[in-house]
């Protein structure tokens, strides 16, 4: 399957990162490492899942707090195990 055709049958699973791809990586490489930080975010996102099932900005917004607060901790775990 061609790039073009994956856009448009899923257009969600396409990420275009450039400068900030560290940071993600970052954060998931810490989700990975820490898995009772995964296990909270996990719990968070199926509970706004649920309170939000048909509204994507709510559900964003219902994790962003939680999201910055580990891109901290991420970031600096990241630039400490190089």
């Amino acid at each position: 399957m061609d790039a073009a055709l994956a856009i448009i049958k899923n257009p969600s699973t396409i990420h275009i990162f450039r400068v900030e791809i560290e940071r993600h990586l970052a954060f998931r490489d810490y989700l990975r490492e820490h898995p009772e930080v995964c296990s909270q975010y996990g719990q968070l996102k199926s509970k706004l899942a649920n309170q939000y099932p048909h509204d994507i900005d709510g559900y964003g917004d219902g994790k962003k707090d939680f999201v910055k607060s580990v891109e901290k901790d991420a970031i600096k775990w990241h630039w400490t195990i190089r």
